[in-house]
């Protein structure tokens, strides 16, 4: 069963073996380089029917460093274009992972606080992030779309949205980070809001793309999913 071909919305996968998204710290200033198209393509020729990138940061406040992959402007299509050349030379499907690391981010790297569901820190000693307001929360969902047309202009197959490892969206989604009293915090309904309202924008640039989610079943935290 596993060596089946498996169709994912429109896009006909050779099997069921996959690569999920994992960081690899082989990019340079946020974008794919050679040695992307290396890796990816090795992984490929190995026999994998899909692989999905590495967090594809959508806006330049998600940066950790600069050997991490952003797609916050229209620079990265020409070195994931590559990358999926490659892949898709070897018979293997490409998506992205579009993501923002919420108060994880390097504040100093972004050259400003890094942002988050909450003003609560995600370690002891780090940063109190800055809380998002409506304006920002618009910003970043524009950015999550735009970062999903870059993927698919770049002609990846697919999109994968991360709502886990305790990012930003995974930061509204758990009651033991999301303290916010406005419309996007309190209720199971109010926690889900924005990452909902992230999934909207991606599905409709996605234009029957398939797209995906990948999400924290256990939080590992005090009061958390």
């Amino acid at each position: 069963m596993l060596w089946q071909p498996i169709d994912i919305g429109r896009i006909r996968v050779r099997n069921r073996v996959f690569v999920s998204a994992h960081t690899t710290n082989l990019g340079r200033d946020n974008l794919a380089t050679d040695r992307h198209v290396a890796y990816h393509r090795a992984r490929a020729r190995g026999g994998v029917g899909l692989i999905v990138t590495e967090a594809l940061r959508v806006h330049p406040t998600a940066a950790a460093r600069d050997r991490t992959l952003g797609v916050f402007d229209d620079a990265c299509i020409g070195p994931l274009s590559r990358v999926a050349d490659a892949v898709h030379e070897e018979g293997a499907a490409l998506f992205g992972q579009v993501m923002h690391i919420g108060r994880q981010a390097n504040g100093a790297l972004a050259r400003t606080a890094s942002w988050g569901a909450s003003p609560q820190p995600w370690a002891t000693g780090a940063a109190v992030p800055h809380q998002l307001d409506l304006h920002e929360l618009a910003e970043l969902r524009r950015a999550f779309a735009d970062g999903a047309r870059r993927v698919l202009a770049a002609g990846l197959d697919g999109l994968e949205v991360h709502l886990g490892h305790g990012h930003l969206l995974a930061q509204f989604l758990s009651p033991a980070v999301n303290h916010r009293r406005d419309a996007y915090g309190g209720s199971d309904e109010g926690r889900l809001r924005f990452p909902r309202e992230v999934l909207e924008e991606v599905l409709a640039i996605a234009d029957g793309a398939p797209v995906g989610i990948r999400v924290s079943a256990e939080e590992f935290l005090p009061g958390g999913l």
